[in-house]
């Protein structure tokens, strides 16, 4: 069996932030507030922005006019001294919406960063913009930044940074921002999308591999299929961003639980016209069929995960020229050693367990498709 990786084109990988938060004491926080629309754009119109509120960290997010995605973003809040213990609290937000996430009656760090798992695929972290009327030393949101106090009714003296590049805004590179009882925070995310044009699918929960008990640092996999559904389609080339992702929980204690995600890349096929055969295979347990394998992380302190829901594939998909044709999407998740199986990648040809009978073999999801 010819391997599926001389049929397709790797583009690249979305990256995995495997973020585990604590939990939050109720009276640290308040309760997020009614979104707030307004329409900002990656220009940045201060005028069109609610300023800094004294004591308050606003989380905006942005994309460019016409699109539309939701976005996660986690919080670390962080007290040099013995004020409060620090806490952890996590939220998602809309295009063009705002929301309040903390009331602080002291002066924490706030370590903020955009979550990827529990962001829509297809989106990428542009750019950050804060507005603040704290100088703290020039120590505000970005260190370079030169703030000032003050922040007038028409926006005027208030301390405005913006940073751009891959790594921000993430767990190793968060975004840093100061706020107390007489000072305040926005910061405003501004997201692309990376396969501009696309049709996006996410399937519902599929359960092919029944209840799991996953242990921390095993191989756990992820694969997909498609066809196109009208044979009178023309010659394409369908590029598809894709992931899955499987939600645990820790009945057992050790931790917060959280999600395991599998980037499935970014890969391009060349499609002839007509063709309505599963690309490119539909067998359960041909390696064709295997995408990508990770470690899973420890999100349970050293207890096994639990899975009692399935899994969620979503994707991003692109045709180049467009046929009009539907697609229909097929997916398949496998965690060996969940299944008393040896621990195994079932993405590795050269894995010595990869053949053996039903270590890597696993049922297909109901098709999903995308118009």
């Amino acid at each position: 069996m010819p391997n599926r990786r001389r049929f397709r084109w790797v583009l690249g990988f979305m990256p995995v932030l495997a973020v585990a938060w604590g939990c939050q004491e109720p009276t640290q926080t308040v309760s997020p507030r009614a979104p707030t629309k307004f329409g900002i754009r990656p220009s940045f119109d201060l005028s069109t922005t609610p300023l800094p509120e004294d004591g308050f960290l606003k989380v905006c997010s942005d994309t460019p006019p016409g699109t539309h995605g939701t976005f996660q973003f986690d919080v670390h809040v962080f007290y040099p001294f013995p004020y409060k213990p620090d806490y952890d609290l996590s939220t998602q937000i809309h295009d063009a919406e705002c929301q309040t996430l903390i009331n602080v009656g002291v002066d924490p760090l706030i370590k903020f960063v955009q979550n990827v798992e529990g962001t829509d695929i297809n989106w990428k972290l542009a750019s950050v913009t804060a507005v603040s009327d704290d100088d703290n030393g020039g120590q505000g949101p970005f260190v370079a930044s030169d703030w000032t106090r003050n922040c007038q009714p028409d926006g005027t003296g208030c301390g405005i940074g913006q940073v751009a590049g891959s790594d921000i805004a993430t767990k190793t590179d968060p975004i840093r921002c100061w706020i107390d009882p007489w000072h305040g925070c926005i910061l405003t995310t501004h997201n692309e999308q990376i396969l501009p044009g696309a049709t996006t699918i996410k399937t519902n929960l599929s359960y092919t591999e029944g209840r799991l008990r996953i242990p921390a640092n095993t191989w756990f996999a992820g694969g997909y299929t498609f066809k196109f559904v009208n044979k009178t389609h023309g010659a394409t080339q369908l590029t598809v961003l894709s992931r899955v992702q499987v939600a645990v929980t820790c009945p057992s204690g050790g931790g917060p639980g959280g999600t395991i995600t599998v980037p499935l890349g970014t890969v391009t096929y060349n499609i002839p016209a007509g063709n309505t055969d599963w690309t490119l295979t539909g067998h359960i347990n041909d390696p064709d069929s295997w995408d990508a394998a990770v470690r899973t992380q420890d999100l349970c302190g050293g207890f096994l995960m639990d899975n009692q829901v399935g899994a969620v594939f979503s994707a991003a998909v692109l045709q180049s020229p467009a046929t009009g044709s539907p697609i229909d999407f097929k997916f398949k998740y496998r965690d060996p050693a969940s299944k008393g199986k040896p621990d195994t990648n079932c993405d590795d040809m050269d894995d010595p367990n990869r053949n053996l009978t039903n270590v890597c073999s696993s049922g297909w999801s109901v098709p999903t498709r995308a118009q």
